[in-house]
């Protein structure tokens, strides 16, 4: 609602401006949290930990900053402890707000990403979620068999399905139960 005697216009670009702050202070924060990431990677790496991915966001009126990691050896209490007390002091010279600071493993279905991710993992069953430009099927459920620089591969019944890279939406280790 527009202050007595402000025009319609004066206000919309007040509500304009507003949003376009909104905006800028998202994007300001996502290359905050990018460097916070990039640094986590760095400093994680030199204890043999890898960061598989970061989470920052609100959930239940609460700020959460979720830490996925994985290493050769496995993931246990003992790592993700350690972990935490690496990447704390980080997050907290970075100035980031915080409710909840969560360590973890990313699970038995977790998200692939990276090469060495599509690398690690080929011959385990997936599942890819296609964006909506893909022709064909938005959900592919097999078997990783390969990646390259354009597509990964994935064979379902007896047919090699050459998924492109830039129309996944989502690929995901995809466990037998």
């Amino acid at each position: 609602m527009c202050p007595a005697g402000t025009s319609k216009k004066l206000c919309g670009s007040r509500i304009h401006d507003r949003l376009g702050d909104e905006k800028l202070l998202g994007v300001i924060l996502l290359g905050k949290v990018q460097d916070l990431e990039n640094l986590i990677a760095g400093e994680l790496e030199q204890h043999n930990i890898e960061l598989v991915a970061l989470e920052y966001r609100k959930e239940n009126r609460q700020q959460i900053l979720r830490i996925y990691i994985d290493s050769e050896t496995g993931i246990d209490l003992n790592l993700c402890t350690q972990a935490t007390r690496i990447v704390k002091p980080l997050v907290d010279k970075g100035d980031f707000y915080y409710d909840h600071l969560e360590v973890s493993s990313p699970g038995l279905d977790r998200l692939l990403k990276k090469d060495k991710d599509f690398l690690r993992f080929q011959g385990s069953m997936v599942k890819a979620k296609m964006l909506k430009e893909y022709n064909g099927p938005n959900k592919i459920t097999g078997v990783l068999t390969g990646v390259n620089d354009k597509y990964i591969h994935v064979k379902v019944d007896d047919n090699i399905l050459d998924l492109p890279r830039d129309l996944l939406s989502t690929v995901r280790l995809h466990p037998d139960y």
